[in-house]
């Protein structure tokens, strides 16, 4: 299968293995949020927004992704988490965001489906930050200092372990950090 998606595409599988979320250059020629189905077909614009770093909840009922509800010009950069269903439309949940995240950085999902959880280039280095979709305050993950973290990714085992690449290339393990919490966490470096 091939789609013409240019440039930054991000693809994110649904759970189901059935269909493909992406971003593509859409009719107003910034990065909207896409569906194909993965055995191939017509893709489908599902919000015109500008989208970057589409993730699907764990149930596959909704896609997540970094936001701006149009774009204004071509300095504009998404400043928001949204959530949409993966059928498409408007978006069901719109949360801002501080100016110091990364939205150069994926933003998985927690197991349970209820928080997001994004890259906080804060004061003390970068972070990892869990955001619930229920309205509450962000919450601190990670207690890392002067780490420069350029995506992560939460371990599909059920123990609790993320991996991110670092400034210098190299691959950071820790293990015992909490997905769904906002509690200072225990962490070790594998």
């Amino acid at each position: 299968m091939v789609i013409e998606a240019w440039p930054n595409t991000m693809p994110e599988l649904s759970p189901d293995g059935k269909c493909i979320m992406y971003t593509a250059i859409g009719p107003g020629h910034w990065t909207t949020l896409w569906r194909v189905a993965s055995s191939g077909g017509p893709a489908v614009e599902l919000n015109d927004g500008l989208w970057q770093w589409p993730a699907v909840s764990p149930d596959g009922k909704w896609i997540a992704g970094f936001y701006a509800g149009r774009r204004l010009s071509t300095q504009t950069e998404p400043d928001r988490l949204a959530v949409v269903s993966i059928d498409g439309g408007s978006p069901v949940k719109v949360i801002p965001i501080p100016p110091s995240v990364s939205t150069l950085a994926a933003i998985p999902w927690t197991r349970d489906g209820r928080q997001l959880a994004y890259v906080d280039n804060g004061k003390d280095g970068a972070n990892i930050w869990n955001q619930p979709l229920d309205g509450g305050p962000p919450l601190q993950v990670t207690q890392f200092h002067g780490a420069a973290l350029f995506d992560f990714d939460w371990s599909p085992a059920p123990r609790d372990r993320l991996s991110a690449p670092d400034e210098s290339g190299s691959i950071m393990l820790a293990q015992g950090v909490p997905r769904t919490t906002g509690a200072p966490p225990h962490q070790r470096l594998l």
